[in-house]
């Protein structure tokens, strides 16, 4: 569950978003990509692992985001 989320907005996320995908790579089928000011909704994976990407082309600077997992 994400307890803070501000990124950069943008249509297609093109700039600051993460990524997650359900598995244990950027190759495994894609659950999410998410930026803007929405709280994502809550993710589940179908196994235990989850892999997430963080990318940001460092021109705005917003609060970012802060996660939490439950098993």
């Amino acid at each position: 569950m994400f307890k803070v989320f501000e990124m950069e907005p943008h249509q297609e996320c093109a700039y600051d978003h993460i990524a997650i995908y359900d598995g244990d790579s950027p190759d495994s089928h894609t659950l999410g990509r998410f930026c803007g000011y929405k709280e994502p909704h809550p993710i589940i994976a179908t196994g235990n692992q989850m892999f997430m990407v963080f990318k940001s082309d460092v021109s705005v600077q917003k609060k970012g985001f802060l996660a939490t997992h439950t098993t």
